[in-house]
């Protein structure tokens, strides 16, 4: 797992111009690293995938809605397996039960942009 020291700039938006307080960010963005593991000998963990996907009122993620967006170089293989990973990482760090984020913001995060990055963890 990485440690926290290695959040960088957090920001979740729903859309252009709408940004979620950054404190949610932050504990979201903490919530999503305490499941991140990257395997160091994966040729994947040199690569940096932004996924987006939209979310439900109650805090969880539609699952088929999970999809990248962009993605360092790499092989297509390692792009792959690099999505791969980061999309198992937020579908299995709901615990079940969501994210926990305010349902009164729901608009601010209905979709989410987050990027895994070796060096990294961003959310837009």
């Amino acid at each position: 797992m990485r440690g926290t020291e290695a959040l960088a700039v957090l920001c979740l938006m729903a859309a252009p111009g709408t940004v979620l307080a950054q404190s949610y960010a932050a504990e979201f963005a903490q919530a999503v690293e305490r499941c991140w593991v990257i395997d160091v000998h994966s040729e994947a963990a040199d690569i940096g995938v932004t996924l987006a996907y939209s979310m439900l009122p109650d805090g969880k993620i539609q699952p088929d809605s999970v999809h990248l967006v962009r993605a360092s170089s790499g092989s297509k293989a390692a792009i792959d397996r690099a999505f791969q990973s980061a999309r198992r990482v937020v579908l299995r760090c709901q615990w079940g039960g969501g994210y926990d984020l305010p349902a009164s913001d729901y608009a601010r995060w209905k979709v989410v942009e987050m990027t895994f990055d070796p060096h990294e963890l961003r959310l837009e």
